[in-house]
């Protein structure tokens, strides 16, 4: 079974980039159809500039006009006129709309969908493997590309574990951003409930750190950047992550990061965070939802009250690992590293290496405070932070290209001035 997206005359192929009507075919590039996805997924609303950069270029900084770039090549792909629109309006001061009706589909072929579901995967190789299950690269004959295939383990086959699959399976597809791992589909393969994701390249993070013990600040600045927009997405929708890791976080060969697993997310209190199911939460399925190396004091002890500062926790502690090489708060067991989490003394600015800037050093003790009132309120104010120690680096580094241009800019007229 395979999904279609139609939106006027026009279908949409994601998987391949593709808008199709009647025998046309128009290729568009990755960005114009994660905008035009990203409209349908709001069709009739208007959407505003700023949540498309956001959600297209994941608030990387872009100016304006890669946007308007990227609206004109869809309408030139749809053949829609600005001035007379039939697809996508331009509303002054605040951003778009999608005007065409759409509507998702699914195309058969006439079998039954269990001899479909088992001809559907081809298994490539197997990448991974945990208690929950193991992850496999493999070819989906339907969306014709290769995805990576989570299957539950037989043993965890009960009722519950089967709820907690669907469950990440639900929140991770409700959320659209460049540093979260895209899910396609779910369902049943070879008698094993399973996740098809975006196959990803590189190393987990801690694969990383295993063999190169840490990372450079400037690189650990920039990874904490991208999960804080990450992670403030997913706070936007109503949704806690709960079960932050370096062992869920991938870095791909471009050095960017992706979050992999929303098994232990939970609904924030007050949130609306709709079509979710949330009955199946961590106290139900107890130690099959990870390690307690990486959870806040408060999570802990109790799984009622958490809010994103509990995330932030677990975030701080990514960053220490990353900074010094080692965990904040080490024991020999995950629950001995709980216990010292609870109770041990908290790290001091000289435990840092000394290349460490002393305001990152504050910035992450601050994220690991025992208590949540300690810590930054939010993932948006986190950012902030993270970009006012960004900023004297950045203007280091400017500063030194511009000498070093500089100083070869003189040399060559030294030189023209000696051989006229």
């Amino acid at each position: 079974m395979q999904q279609e997206i139609r939106v006027g005359e026009w279908t949409v192929r994601p998987e391949l980039n593709l808008l199709e009507r009647g025998g046309k075919r128009m290729s568009v590039e990755p960005r114009a159809i994660q905008l035009l996805l990203h409209l349908i997924r709001h069709a009739g609303q208007v959407c505003s500039r700023d949540e498309l950069l956001e959600q297209v270029w994941g608030g990387a900084f872009v100016s304006d006009e890669a946007l308007s770039n990227a609206v004109a090549k869809l309408r030139k792909a749809l053949g829609d006129d600005p001035r007379d629109p039939a697809y996508i309006q331009t509303i002054p001061k605040k951003g778009y709309r999608l005007l065409a009706e759409a509507e998702w589909e699914e195309e058969t072929q006439g079998e039954p969908e269990e001899s479909r579901q088992e001809e559907r995967f081809e298994i490539i190789d197997k990448v991974g493997e945990g208690r929950m299950g193991e992850v496999f690269l493999a070819r989906d004959r339907v969306l014709r590309r290769r995805v990576a295939l989570k299957l539950l383990a037989p043993s965890q086959e009960s009722s519950k574990a089967v709820r907690r699959m669907l469950r990440e399976a639900r929140v991770a597809a409700s959320l659209q951003h460049p540093a979260i791992c895209s899910i396609f589909d779910c369902g049943e393969f070879q008698g094993r409930p399973y996740i098809a994701m975006e196959y990803l390249k590189g190393r987990t993070l801690q694969q990383r750190l295993q063999a190169e013990h840490r990372l450079p600040p400037e690189e650990v600045l920039h990874l904490a950047d991208e999960l804080c927009r990450a992670l403030d997405a997913a706070h936007q929708r109503g949704i806690l992550h709960r079960g932050l890791s370096p062992s869920n976080l991938m870095i791909t060969p471009e050095g960017s990061v992706k979050i992999m697993d929303f098994g232990q997310a939970r609904r924030l209190p007050h949130s609306q965070a709709p079509d979710q199911d949330w009955s199946t939460t961590l106290s139900e399925v107890g130690d099959l939802a990870g390690e307690y190396a990486y959870r806040s004091p408060e999570q802990i002890t109790s799984h009622e009250d958490l809010d994103v500062r509990s995330d932030i926790f677990s975030l701080g502690l990514i960053l220490y690992e990353c900074l010094c090489g080692r965990h904040a708060f080490e024991g020999k067991t995950a629950v001995e590293t709980a216990v010292s989490i609870l109770s041990d003394p908290p790290p001091r600015e000289a435990d840092f290496p000394s290349q460490v800037p002393s305001r990152l050093r504050k910035l992450v003790l601050r994220m690991l405070s025992r208590q949540p009132r300690e810590r930054p309120p939010s993932m948006k104010a986190l950012r902030r932070r993270l970009a006012e120690i960004q900023s004297p680096a950045q203007r280091r580094r400017w500063l030194i290209w511009t000498t070093a241009l500089l100083l070869v800019v003189m040399v060559l007229l030294y030189l023209a001035v000696l051989d006229p």
